[in-house]
């Protein structure tokens, strides 16, 4: 799996809600710096995929590409552009290798125009963008925050849907992301709270010649609210030796990406919370165990299909480093 991302919960461009990929990949091991420029971008992250989709989809055995890059200018801050592109396919005209630089690199070039044949042009592409940025400030409390460290992140992401003519994002088509993290709350040591909230557009993760949308295997690739989502999420944890003790709260209302039934289907609605426990021993191993408890509305974009879902979720990790 791969997120792109500062947030727990959510993102914009890849996050784990759906099926991890067949891929390539290609990164930095370690954080490095430019020459010459490095010294004002700081430590620098970089990282680049080209996957295959499956077969069973709107256009088969499509490619799904993505390149992501971070900057670190100050200790307190970093600042990441992530972009991913889907296209090609086993459906008619194709485009060749040679192609592919612009593709990848000139997202106006999948742009359907006048006269194309249905299934669009060779260059036929899904394009989602973003932006997010990392704040980290230490010491907060003496400024009568209710904590000792606060983090602040955000992420600003559209899609290509808005773009024929323009690069500037059609306001049906942008997302957000905002999210918050207290550290140390009222005074206490490995007592943490985090909020988030995630809102996409009309026009997000849509495609009018990929008309399933930004999709595998049945999920959405990015954030899983989809097209005119929402998401308010609430967690609190806290640490006491090797044990975690978490509680979370959320409410969601997801959409359907399919460009042409999302309109046709409700939206899905789901509000509940989840309590967890983990626990560090034998210095290698730990084991995380949840119980989520959620009343979904509309489940599975079905109308008066309604009901509790409940999800156990046991792990057991080792570290071999």
């Amino acid at each position: 799996s791969l997120w792109w991302g500062p947030a727990l919960h959510g993102s914009l461009v890849l996050s784990n809600n759906a099926a991890p990929l067949d891929q390539i990949r290609l990164g930095a091991a370690e954080p490095f710096q430019l020459p010459l420029i490095g010294r004002w971008l700081g430590p620098m992250k970089v990282l680049g995929f080209l996957a295959e989709l499956e077969e069973n989809r709107d256009y088969k055995r499509a490619k799904l590409a993505g390149m992501r890059a971070t900057i670190a200018p100050f200790s307190f801050l970093e600042i990441g552009i992530s972009r991913t592109v889907m296209f090609d396919g086993d459906v008619r005209p194709r485009p060749d290798t040679s192609d592919y630089p612009r593709i990848l690199l000139d997202p106006s070039a999948g742009d359907q125009r006048p006269g194309d044949p249905p299934q669009g042009n060779k260059f036929r592409s899904n394009n989602v963008f973003a932006i997010d940025a990392d704040v980290r400030l230490r010491n907060v409390d003496k400024y009568f925050l209710p904590s000792r460290d606060l983090r602040l992140y955000g992420e600003f992401g559209w899609d290509d849907t808005c773009c024929q003519t323009s690069f500037i994002p059609n306001r049906a088509a942008i997302s957000g992301l905002l999210g918050g993290q207290l550290l140390g709350l009222f005074g206490r040591e490995g007592l943490d709270a985090r909020f988030e909230w995630v809102r996409t557009s009309s026009e997000s993760f849509t495609h009018s010649q990929f008309y399933r949308g930004y999709w595998t295997r049945g999920d959405v690739i990015s954030d899983f609210v989809g097209t005119s989502g929402r998401d308010y999420y609430a967690r609190i944890t806290s640490r006491s030796g090797g044990v975690m003790l978490g509680l979370e709260a959320e409410y969601a209302i997801v959409g359907n990406t399919g460009d042409a039934l999302r309109a046709l289907l409700p939206s899905e609605r789901r509000i509940g919370g989840a309590i967890d426990v983990s626990w560090r021993f034998l210095d290698r191993y730990s084991l995380f165990a949840q119980y989520k408890l959620m009343h979904v509305d509309n489940r599975d974009f079905r109308s008066g299909n309604d009901g509790y879902d409940h999800l156990f979720r046991v792990e057991i990790t080792r570290s071999f480093r």
